[in-house]
């Protein structure tokens, strides 16, 4: 499939945003939307960045509200919006025409952010954070004592011949 000039254009946000490192998923949402849908992700003091990606059939309504109870909107000084809407077969064989909208909000208010959608049919939804190197190490830390890594064998299992894996 060919795109337009001004889709690829659109999209850019989405890829830089995804090349700038240090993403933390926060939340990750797919269903079914019958009404009215909303997925709330919390965002803590070490979010740089909040980068909100929406997928959903283009007659959907798609809104981010800011912990305040504001919507983020496209003039906002600290948000970019942008949407891609394709074509895609459904399982049915017939084409639903769907919306992929990518918001990201730089230095992002601390809280409960929430994004609402309106309509029906299949979504998908995902926010991520960009945190310092600084908290993103620390998360890592934190990780590894939870979950540590182990490099040698541990010697019950190595001596009856296991790898030490458990």
């Amino acid at each position: 499939m060919t795109r337009a000039a001004s889709d690829v254009t659109k999209l850019l946000p989405l890829f830089l945003a995804q090349a700038r490192g240090n993403l933390t998923r926060i939340i990750s949402s797919q269903g079914t939307l019958a009404g009215v849908e909303s997925v709330t992700a919390p965002v803590d003091s070490t979010a740089q960045r909040l980068v909100v990606v929406v997928n959903t059939a283009a007659a959907n309504a798609v809104a981010v509200r800011r912990p305040n109870g504001v919507v983020v909107a496209a003039g906002d000084p600290d948000a970019n919006i942008a949407t891609v809407q394709d074509f895609v077969q459904s399982p049915s064989g017939g084409f639903i025409l769907t919306r992929g909208t990518v918001v990201t909000i730089n230095a992002p208010a601390i809280g409960a952010w929430r994004i609402e959608l309106t309509g029906g049919g299949a979504f998908a939804v995902s926010a991520s954070a960009k945190q310092s190197a600084r908290a993103a190490a620390l998360r890592d830390c934190r990780t590894e004592r939870r979950h540590p890594r182990r490099l040698l064998p541990d010697r019950r299992t190595a001596a009856r011949g296991g790898d030490g894996d458990g």
